[in-house]
């Protein structure tokens, strides 16, 4: 869902309108959930214009019940740093995510996803420092392709990693993605070097990433890491095929198919002979 400055209940909205954000809504109460349901109608009937939005006056109309946060990189709070807003900016959204905290529970935060959050590392070390010093967890979805002093900084101030691994094998790796993965096993090896905890998720594409020996091979090198808490299969899926409309790009993979039940199964039961933690997201 789309959150926009507006302050109108008009229908009459600009096709074009400035600072939009991508938000998410959770709910804590009943009340909440109501109002989640108010805004996800509002958003529809109201206020739709090729995508469902909502006015931050709607919003803050009925955010009683409500956990609101910055979502991806399209969020509010990733924009602030990117577009160097003054720092009393950023301090207010900080703001918001303090008051969130008592729903966040003993291990919970904020994660930075994207896009490659680790792109805008030295922008986003300033709002890592005030996170931390609000004692806000945080946690960072990346592909570990990338590494300079900034990155390496920025990882050290991070709670846990979310570590993507788009293909073990490095052949199929380029094939897939035009690079090598060895700059994301060499993050791997550092995560586990220097202590931090990481999540390691493996997209099962039928044809690019599920041959049993690239997984068996993924078992051998991860299987004695110590910092590795958790492995993730997770199913391919075509949601993201709009993004590429949205680019005039083509989808290379529109002909690949999903997974089956079948193929599914086979494939945990591989990484659960090497790992305890490997689930199927």
């Amino acid at each position: 869902m789309k959150v926009t400055a507006l302050n109108t209940r008009s229908l009459s909205i600009p096709k074009k309108i400035k600072n939009t954000y991508h938000c998410i809504l959770l709910t804590k109460t009943q009340a909440g959930l109501k109002n989640l349901y108010k805004l996800i109608s509002f958003s529809y009937l109201d206020y739709y214009r090729k995508k469902p939005r909502i006015p931050k006056s709607v919003l803050d109309e009925h955010r009683d019940g409500l956990i609101i946060g910055s979502a991806c990189e399209a969020g509010e709070l990733f924009h602030a740093v990117l577009e160097g807003r003054p720092d009393s900016e950023i301090e207010e959204i900080v703001k918001m995510a303090v008051n969130q905290k008592p729903f966040f529970g003993r291990r919970g935060g904020i994660t930075f996803s994207g896009g490659e959050p680790t792109m805008q590392a030295k922008d986003l070390l300033p709002l890592f420092a005030k996170l931390k010093a609000e004692g806000i967890n945080i946690c960072i979805d990346t592909n570990g392709g990338a590494w300079n002093s900034d990155i390496e900084e920025l990882l050290r101030q991070t709670d846990l990693v979310l570590l993507d691994c788009k293909q073990f094998n490095d052949d199929r790796h380029k094939a897939l993605t035009g690079r090598s993965n060895e700059q994301t096993l060499k993050t791997a090896k550092w995560l586990e070097d220097n202590g931090k905890p990481f999540w390691l998720r493996y997209v099962l594409v039928p044809g690019i990433s599920d041959f049993e020996e690239d997984i068996r091979a993924l078992g051998e090198h991860f299987k004695n890491f110590k910092m590795l808490q958790r492995v993730e299969v997770l199913p391919y899926h075509t949601l993201g095929i709009h993004k590429y409309e949205s680019m005039g790009q083509e989808y290379q993979l529109k002909d690949t198919k999903l997974n089956t039940p079948e193929q599914l199964d086979r494939a945990l039961s591989l990484f659960n002979e090497y790992f305890d933690c490997a689930v199927m997201n």
